[in-house]
């Protein structure tokens, strides 16, 4: 890849950090501006978890002994920790932090890059280029994707020091690596792939030097890898699904190897939930080439093993691999195939590729010598592709501003849940929870023809990967839509039956996150209390504050139809709950006022 280790830190390096910083700033700066997403994971993470958050003894053992989102990571949970003990509610703290620990992240892969031996000019210019890509939106901006960012720093930091430290003899120089990979590790179980890269690492200094492996340097690492397996596997027990079909899983692993490649080179389309994948043309096409890519790759592997091109080639798609693997969907990933967040740290090798490409275009002695002298002098080619690297300057300049502007343009999309699914959707998604989220949206907002035609949308969705449970799940989701839109609308003698209807589907553990059972029973509560029927509807309110006691709606409407059949102590109990909940509310107190007076 390279000639020699280059010095880190020279003036050339001073001048891209400061760029790279600069960059990263102004690209993300739109996020301050965001508000936390209710309903999007900044609830689970943050809006629900006030109590968790203050600086306490308690609450740090808390977060270290205990999983979250089927996720063990206490290191995001204490930043989330210090930005509430530092911002309180305030969003902007929040997106700031993660913005903070992205430009840490591009500074450790600059680092990386530099201690690999490439050039500043090239090391600074791919690092801009993951600075501010478009790909980056989703781990930057979504403050519940802090643990990208968090994760990413650590790692990218961890190799830059084992990578500098490795010429040093000596346990000493690996103590800084192996605490950033606990803290990456700590952050997001993503990192566990480190040891494998730094494998792959070693492969290619010994393929260069011709030196042995140390494989004592790397057995700490993957020590402390093997302890997270079983942490993680526990932690995500009750996310991975059970009916797997294998064949599917390996169409997905291998479309998504070349897709993540593919989305980076030219990152169109880009999308907050990607549709499934499909038996698609495209899909086929982009699965055929990357396993004809990989047999192309043993094949030439094999035939030129000395060639340290070949051994830099394979170091290189090894470590992008291996990076990606854990989310590669080699187990499916919930409700989609593919992310943008994903690409985070598996991005980064594939630009560090590009690097090492340019850098053997310019010195050319392999095939002769597998150790390059670090005396060697560019040849007469080698001085041609310097003139031409002026020209791919350029362009790649034109292309970080391009990249910028689509990611400040992108950014835009997440200022709330409508405009995220709402954009989702415009992109062509048929992605069942982008429709679903969309389609409640619009039902708050009482847009009802269009949460029929999303309902039916939902309810012909059909594709590679959609189980029998799954098309049940998007079909009871548009049964509830419509009924909902019915009782919405005032349909109340046509809503009840739906709503009744749905009320089969409780004891079907896969539909709890579908269906509201507690809104469900308030609707047929409500429903019964318009059609006439004043004890049904006393029963369902009561059955629905059983599940949820503080759904202040539903209590409202319970003590009015208490107090309507003349109950007027326990409606007079109703509306002082209410009015404890909500001590602004003018309807609960006048209510109050009312049933009090009828008990005097």
């Amino acid at each position: 890849m390279v000639r020699t280790r280059s010095k880190w830190g020279m003036t050339g390096d001073v001048i891209w950090v400061v760029s790279i910083v600069l960059a990263s700033l102004f690209t993300f700066a739109p996020s301050l501006t965001l508000p936390l997403l209710e309903g999007w994971d900044d609830n689970l993470y943050v809006l629900e978890n006030f109590d968790r958050l203050r600086w306490t003894h308690e609450n740090i053992a808390h977060w270290f002994s205990t999983t979250i989102v089927s996720n063990y990571q206490p290191v995001t949970m204490l930043s989330y920790m210090v930005d509430y003990a530092i911002w309180g509610t305030n969003s902007v703290g929040y997106h700031l932090q993660n913005l903070a620990w992205h430009t840490v992240a591009c500074l450790g892969l600059l680092g990386m890059m530099r201690h690999l031996g490439l050039k500043p000019a090239i090391a600074g210019c791919l690092t801009l280029i993951f600075a501010v890509h478009p790909q980056r939106v989703e781990s930057v901006v979504w403050v519940a994707e802090r643990k990208d960012v968090l994760c990413a720093a650590f790692y990218f930091w961890a190799l830059a020091w084992y990578i500098r430290g490795r010429s040093t003899p000596g346990m000493l120089q690996l103590v800084p690596a192996l605490a950033l990979f606990v803290l990456a590790l700590l952050s997001k179980p993503m990192a566990i792939s480190l040891p494998i890269v730094l494998a792959l690492y070693e492969y290619y200094e010994c393929s260069r030097t011709l030196q042995r492996p140390p494989i004592w340097r790397l057995l700490p690492f993957f020590v402390l890898a093997g302890v997270c397996v079983p942490i993680t596997l526990a932690a995500q027990s009750n996310a991975i699904e059970v009916d797997i079909d294998p064949v599917r899983q390996l169409a997905v692993v291998l479309h998504n190897l070349s897709w993540y490649g593919f989305k980076t080179a030219v990152p169109l389309d880009m999308n907050p939930i990607y549709p499934r994948l499909e038996w698609s043309a495209p899909a086929l096409a982009l699965i055929g080439v990357t396993a004809l890519a990989m047999i192309g790759l043993v094949i030439i592997a094999v035939r030129h093993s000395r060639d340290l091109r070949v051994r830099t080639a394979l170091a290189v798609v090894g470590a992008y691999a291996a990076s990606l693997l854990p989310v590669s969907g080699i187990v499916p990933l919930g409700a989609i195939d593919v992310a943008d967040r994903y690409s985070y740290i598996p991005s980064a090798f594939l630009l560090i590729g590009i690097g090492a490409a340019i850098m053997i275009m310019m010195h050319r002695p392999f095939a002769a010598d597998p150790v390059i002298s670090p005396d060697h002098q560019p040849d007469a080619a080698g001085q041609i592709t310097c003139k031409v690297l002026r020209y791919m300057m350029v362009v790649t300049a034109l292309y970080i501003a391009a990249l910028t502007s689509s990611t400040r343009t992108y950014i835009g999309a997440w200022r709330d849940l409508y405009t995220l699914t709402q954009w989702s959707y415009e992109t062509g998604n048929t992605n069942p929870v982008a429709l679903g989220m969309l389609a409640d949206i619009e039902l708050q907002r009482s847009n009802f023809e269009r949460v029929r035609l999303l309902a039916a949308e939902l309810e012909d969705i059909r594709g590679l990967g959609l189980t029998s449970a799954h098309i049940k799940a998007n079909q009871v989701k548009a049964e509830f839509l419509r009924a909902a839109c019915d009782h919405g609308s005032g349909r109340y003698r046509m809503a009840l039956p739906a709503l009744l209807k749905l009320t089969r589907h409780f004891a079907v553990a896969s539909l709890d996150n579908i269906l509201d059972q507690t809104s469900i029973y308030g609707m047929i509560g409500e429903c019964h209390d318009r059609l006439g029927n004043p004890d049904d509807a006393i029963e369902w309110y009561t059955a629905a504050l059983a599940r949820t006691p503080d759904a202040f709606e539903i209590l409202m409407n319970r003590g009015v139809a208490l107090y309507n059949a003349g109950t007027f102590v326990r409606a007079a109990d109703d509306f002082r709950q209410a009015v404890k909940q909500r001590p602004a509310d003018a309807r609960a107190a006048h209510n109050l006022a009312q049933a009090v007076r009828h008990l005097q």
